[in-house]
């Protein structure tokens, strides 16, 4: 990121105040379960498939054993948890689902996977792993 377009004045007032806020612990856990999660699941995908299945995978996992061409309102569910949920409309977000998920899995696999593990609950995370890394993976 390039900071040197921003003025100093933003930076100096806005920017670097924020960066002092403690974080709540829930959200450092979280961020932190995130992290490591993530590393085991790239790890075992990158070695044995590729971005394209772990995609396949994570929305599978999230709509509850569909495959990517049944519909199933629960990846609505999940993308409720994100921050743009409570910026736009409803159509709006829903037109962001069909081309951020279903029409840009085939195109950007990893961004899409980042962001359905993203915003699933730590809790959530660890079953994904259960279900579709560890019963094939030797730690």
């Amino acid at each position: 990121m390039d900071l040197t377009k921003i003025p100093n004045d933003i930076i100096i007032n806005h920017i670097i105040p924020f960066t002092y806020e403690v974080q709540s612990k829930i959200l450092l856990k979280d961020i932190q379960s995130f992290c490591k999660d993530y590393e085991i699941v790239i790890n075992y995908y990158s070695f044995d498939y590729n971005d394209y299945v772990l995609c396949s995978d994570l929305i599978r996992f999230v709509n509850n054993n569909y495959f990517l061409n049944s519909y199933s309102n629960n990846i609505e569910k999940l993308f409720e948890r994100s921050y743009f949920y409570n910026l736009v409309s409803k159509d709006e977000y829903l037109v962001f689902i069909e081309n951020n998920v279903y029409n840009n899995y085939i195109i950007n696999p990893k961004k899409v996977s980042r962001i359905i593990f993203g915003l699933l609950k730590p809790y959530e995370r660890k079953r994904f792993l259960h279900r579709f890394v560890i019963p094939y993976e030797n730690f």
